[in-house]
């Protein structure tokens, strides 16, 4: 009787157990700034030449799925993010960056340009809630889902990448700086996102999945003035196993 009285309890208990799942992502994305107000005298000349720049993100997903409606998932996760600043005609004795100087170029055949991407990498915890909203009515290959999260990232690494056009500074085309930047990121970034997502199942306990995603961050994304508030389109692709 004890044995019986075993076997049902444990067939209760999986008849009722969550499904797990654990997979990997890629999340390509175009990272738009904008100037938060301020009265920081250079703020509209610094709005005149900034502009979006690409971004990455990538980590793994663990996932607990309590039917098969309704999931959550836990996504360590790194993150990296920024903005484009461009300064265009540059002319003859024109101060670039501080640790390098002026242009010495006396060539005019060509524009000058700078790009000066600040980019900004974390490490961190995404929390997402997904719900799946495919009709029933239908026997589709592919499945929807829409979610949202919220995202909590630690700074690892700042540096801006100054990349020249039409004119080379000590002799390179590409430098790096990680102490002498414009702006300054703030080092615990807390973001939002919403998202849809279609998946497919590639193989039985396999599936495949896009989404595209919009995420904000709840906070400027820089600490000095004018301060930057980024908001960024995504693309989310992965892989999960079930278990």
């Amino acid at each position: 009787m004890r044995t019986l009285l075993t076997i049902l309890a444990f067939t209760c208990i999986t008849a009722y157990a969550q499904q797990y799942s654990i997979g990997i992502f890629a999340e390509p994305n175009w990272q738009v700034p904008t100037l938060l107000k301020s009265d920081y005298q250079a703020t509209d000349s610094i709005n005149a030449i900034m502009s979006k720049d690409l971004g990455i993100a990538a980590g793994i997903s663990i996932g607990i799925h309590s039917d098969r409606v309704n999931s959550f998932y836990i996504k360590p996760q790194f993150r990296q993010g920024g903005f484009l600043l461009t300064r265009e005609n540059l002319q003859l004795f024109d101060l670039v960056h501080p640790k390098i100087g002026e242009i010495r170029d006396q060539s005019q055949a060509a524009t000058k340009i700078a790009y000066f991407h600040h980019r900004f990498r974390y490490v961190g915890l995404e929390f997402n809630y997904q719900r799946d909203i495919t009709p029933t009515t239908r026997n589709l290959p592919i499945n929807f889902s829409i979610g949202g999260g919220l995202g909590v990232n630690y700074l690892i690494q700042q540096e801006l990448l100054l990349q020249t056009e039409g004119f080379a500074m000590k002799g390179e085309f590409k430098h790096h700086f990680e102490d002498s930047l414009f702006f300054q990121a703030r080092t615990l970034m807390l973001n939002a996102s919403i998202f849809g997502e279609m998946n497919y199942e590639a193989s039985p306990g396999l599936e495949t999945y896009a989404q595209i995603k919009f995420l904000g961050n709840l906070m400027a994304s820089t600490t000095n003035e004018p301060r930057v508030y980024i908001w960024s389109p995504a693309l989310n692709v992965g892989l999960r196993k079930f278990f």
